[in-house]
């Protein structure tokens, strides 16, 4: 039997001409990209181009493969080395995750909801440096549709009933996703752990439709590593990061949809005060900024963070 993680990480090694990752370049592999991501002989025509501008992120090069011009996936190069002792890379987390929840390689993962890769390859150094170490690892995910929520965000501050709908649906998923990995009762032992705006994709035409909602989580590579604050709290807090641009106001109205959409369920529907409600306690924050999440009498916390416990109405 073939263990869960086999479709996800290649046998097939990449190689490049010296040891610093300015030496890579996935088109001097390309026929064997193309053969391990399952798209040769489909006649399209096929490319491979780099990423321009700023790429974010702890990563040593992103490209795009087109299919017929457009972007199908992504393939992102980071490093094949802890950083330290107690974490994992990202290519381990991502393999670690996999063998806990099979049901993330599928490509429709909880609808398009994430965008967790699809193969992961190791890359080292051609032989001709003295060296075989992995240094590298390529990991390729799928291509989230839509504008990053940052860049809506910015462009609609004033455009609050826009920005209302949509924050509320990146709670909503938000909501979903936690229920969906964890369980819908217990502890949140399994989360994003860098939510927000700039990791979070909105194809705004399909805003609340289909099971994703129009919402794509992106950066998953640090998903399920212990930390200090949850998703919840930590995108409020960027939230209130961009107020300091963008005004008090918005804070107050984002909040309050974002808030509000995690608190609903699957069906949209706001939990009831007998379930309780839960209050974060979201520190270096304006006083005013108490949302409380319907729960249904859960405990919200990650493996490092304080356990926020139910109060009742």
């Amino acid at each position: 039997q073939k263990p869960p993680t086999a479709g996800l990480v290649s046998r097939k090694r990449l190689t490049m001409p010296g040891r610093s990752s300015s030496s890579f370049n996935p088109n001097d592999c390309f026929s064997l990209l193309v053969t391990e991501l399952g798209l040769q002989g489909s006649g399209d025509i096929i490319s491979i181009t780099s990423m321009r501008g700023f790429t974010g992120g702890m990563n040593s090069g992103i490209w795009f493969v087109k299919v017929n011009g457009t972007n199908k996936l992504c393939l992102k190069l980071v490093s094949a080395q802890r950083k330290c002792a107690q974490l994992p890379t990202e290519a381990g987390n991502y393999t670690d995750l996999a063998k806990r929840y099979p049901y993330l390689l599928s490509r429709s993962t909880l609808g398009g909801l994430l965008a967790f890769p699809v193969k992961i390859f190791d890359v080292a150094a051609a032989p001709s440096t003295g060296s075989s170490r992995v240094l590298f690892n390529l990991i390729a995910m799928p291509v989230a549709r839509g504008v990053r929520l940052a860049e809506i965000l910015g462009r609609k501050v004033h455009a609050r009933e826009d920005n209302s709908r949509i924050l509320e649906e990146v709670g909503r998923q938000l909501r979903r996703f936690h229920e969906r990995i964890n369980g819908t009762s217990g502890r949140l032992e399994v989360q994003h752990t860098d939510f927000q705006p700039c990791n979070i994709f909105v194809d705004e035409p399909n805003l609340g439709r289909g099971d994703n909602g129009g919402v794509t989580f992106v950066d998953l590579g640090g998903m399920g590593v212990s930390v200090k604050e949850g998703d919840y709290e930590h995108f409020v807090k960027s939230l209130t990061l961009l107020g300091q641009t963008y005004g008090q106001e918005f804070v107050r109205m984002s909040v309050k949809a974002f808030t509000e959409g995690y608190g609903s369920n699957a069906r949209g529907q706001r939990g009831g005060g007998a379930q309780g409600s839960l209050e974060l306690p979201l520190r270096h924050h304006a006083p005013w900024i108490h949302p409380k999440v319907s729960t249904a009498g859960r405990v919200i916390s990650t493996a490092n963070s304080p356990s926020y416990r139910i109060t009742r109405a």
